[in-house]
């Protein structure tokens, strides 16, 4: 418990804290960071095979089938490290169907996580595994930092913390950036949290 540590309750705001709180109000860390979880993809490739960021999950979707048909692999995402896949991939999605009071109501078991939504949600994060790499399950994230570095991939969806070094010195991409996108009908979201 950190509660005596100076400035810990002065300089964090109780949102800040949240996560790092037990129920009886006790600080057992300290949040030192705040990450999101996006999509990075290759401006030069999109550029060249006349490809706009999509809007929608479906527009996303047409645009991994429409490089894979193009013989470029869409993601650089692998398997083989799975906290990446779930935290990056799966939890960058979950904002896109569950608000903050909906995660709320399944956090207490009010809603079940065999419903109607959770199942739309890992059927369409299964539709992401045709445009995986070929041998997807031995990549782990930090192969798929150099697999989308080196331009082997138009795209990967990862955390903030790969800015730097995808967008810095150590490659030779023009790197943007966009949210994973909402299926239709869906308000789209962001996953941020905490570190």
């Amino acid at each position: 418990i950190v509660n005596d540590l100076p400035g810990v309750k002065e300089n964090f705001t109780e949102s800040a804290l949240s996560a790092f709180t037990d129920s009886n109000g006790n600080v057992f860390a300290v949040p030192f960071a705040a990450v999101s979880h996006f999509v990075y993809y290759n401006k030069a490739i999109f550029a060249e095979n006349n490809i706009e960021v999509p809007a929608t999950f479906e527009d996303f979707l047409a645009v991994c089938e429409q490089l894979k048909g193009l013989g470029i692999t869409p993601l650089a995402n692998g398997i083989a490290a799975n906290w990446d896949i779930l935290e990056c991939v799966l939890c960058g999605m979950i904002p896109n169907y569950i608000t903050a009071e909906e995660r709320l109501a399944y956090e207490s078991g009010e809603k079940k996580m065999n419903d109607e939504t959770w199942i739309r949600i890992y059927t369409d994060f299964a539709k992401l595994v045709p445009y995986l790499p070929e041998a997807y399950a031995s990549i782990d994230n930090d192969n798929a930092n150099v697999m989308f570095g080196l331009g082997q991939s138009a795209m990967l969806i990862d955390g903030s913390w790969s800015y730097g070094t995808l967008a810095g010195d150590d490659y030779d991409i023009d790197v943007g950036f966009f949210s994973i996108p909402a299926p239709e009908g869906y308000e789209a979201g962001f996953s941020l949290h905490p570190d």
